[in-house]
């Protein structure tokens, strides 16, 4: 797995020709990463079974993982955004679970 930080453009390219990871950590300025979202959201085409977004404070970090863990519906791939630092911020440890086998048709993205 490639651990190297991705540029925009990089991340850009890669999502224009189709190819998702399983995870991204998206850190950066509050309107850098909600474009960046904006535009994998775009890229990915995910419809509303397969599109999961916990973007309030109050979202349980265990209900994002239950999502990604979730075979995706009608698709071949499943989007789970967690939009709220706090929410991996608070209780890492499921996520730290989930990133050790993830799912292969789910892309998981936490913004920081």
């Amino acid at each position: 797995m490639e651990s190297r930080p991705l540029s925009s453009r990089d991340l850009s390219k890669e999502w224009a020709s189709g190819r998702f990871r399983k995870f991204y950590y998206l850190l950066g300025q509050t309107d850098d990463a909600r474009d960046a979202v904006a535009e994998l959201k775009a890229r990915f085409k995910a419809d509303s079974f397969n599109l999961s977004e916990f973007t309030r404070e109050s979202d349980p970090a265990h209900a994002a993982v239950s999502d990604a863990l979730t075979q995706p519906v009608f698709a071949d791939r499943r989007l789970v955004i967690v939009g709220h630092p706090k929410i991996a911020g608070r209780d890492p440890e499921p996520f730290v679970e989930y990133l050790k086998d993830p799912l292969a048709s789910t892309t998981l993205v936490i913004v920081s």
